[in-house]
């Protein structure tokens, strides 16, 4: 934050890019949060479900043991498991994320909760 000398108004900036003025009549600011928001969402559930459609679509040549191209490019997904269960760092993905969004979730109504109750 920082005032601004000559109308005494405190002014606010993005902490990670200073130039963004925290302002919801700024259409850079509107467009950084309108992002910010669809990538909240997105990036937990679609990373893993585009881990899960390239294991799906490789678990004939992970079963077989005959690696293509794009299976041996995923190998990091699966080469440490056993061939019968190839999905399994996408099952074991999942608490991650969620344990991400409980604890921003619980540390945000934490601090709501002291700031208006205190």
């Amino acid at each position: 934050m920082q005032a601004d000398d000559s109308s005494g108004e405190v002014l606010s900036y993005v902490s990670d890019a200073l130039y963004l003025k925290c302002d919801v009549h700024d259409a850079d600011y509107e467009r950084a949060v309108a992002t910010a928001s669809a990538l909240v969402v997105v990036w937990p559930v679609g990373v893993p479900l585009f881990h899960l459609l390239l294991l799906f679509h490789c678990r004939k040549a992970i079963g077989r043991r005959r690696p293509t191209m794009l299976s041996r490019a995923i190998s990091f997904l699966w080469v440490d498991y056993q061939r019968e269960i190839w999905y399994w760092e996408v099952v074991g993905a999942w608490p991650v994320p969620i344990s991400i969004y409980l604890y921003i979730y619980i540390d945000t109504y934490v601090y709501i909760y002291t700031y208006i109750y205190r």
